[in-house]
């Protein structure tokens, strides 16, 4: 019995030696991308536009500014458009103020010399956000010969910030 075992043993040994093992010898490699997009965020608010009181018996013209504020991230590009406003003249350029069926016209500029107008939807100012809040002034100007019924006039302008 232990001559079986020791051949046994001696038999194992040998089959060690002399079995080709498995040896890996080449390899394959691949890559694959990691990415993510960040993408640009923008926030808005505006202050309102008051141009005061003014005499309903005579000629006038007054001035008013409003302030667009702008949060956009960092490196994004925005541009900051007005529309018509809540009662078309069906002039671009104009937009008006309303009291039952009185109104009275007034113009929206991107300057404060009150040259470049805003054309409805389609003037724009163009700002890089830094990440924090950017105001952009709106100046507005209005007109009247004073023939118009009393009362409160108003109107609502959308500001529209693309990015």
């Amino acid at each position: 019995m232990t001559n079986i075992l020791f051949y046994s043993v001696i038999f194992f040994v040998i089959s060690l030696v002399f079995v080709p093992a498995v040896v890996i010898g080449a390899t394959a490699t691949t890559t694959f991308n990691v990415q993510t997009n960040l993408i640009g965020a923008c926030s808005a608010t505006a202050s309102n536009m008051d141009f005061g009181d003014l005499p309903a018996s005579s000629s006038f013209t007054n001035n008013g500014s409003s302030d667009v504020t702008v949060n956009c991230s960092p490196g994004t590009v925005y541009a900051v458009r007005l529309n018509g406003g809540s009662n078309p003249t069906g002039v671009n350029t104009e937009r008006r103020l309303r009291n039952g069926t009185g109104y009275l016209t007034y113009y929206l500029y991107a300057d404060s010399a009150r040259t470049t107008i805003f054309v409805t939807d389609t003037t724009a100012v163009m700002v890089t956000g830094n990440g924090s809040p950017q105001s952009t002034p709106i100046y507005g100007s209005i007109t009247g010969s004073g023939s118009q019924p009393t009362g409160t006039y108003s109107d609502v302008v959308t500001v529209t910030v693309t990015y």
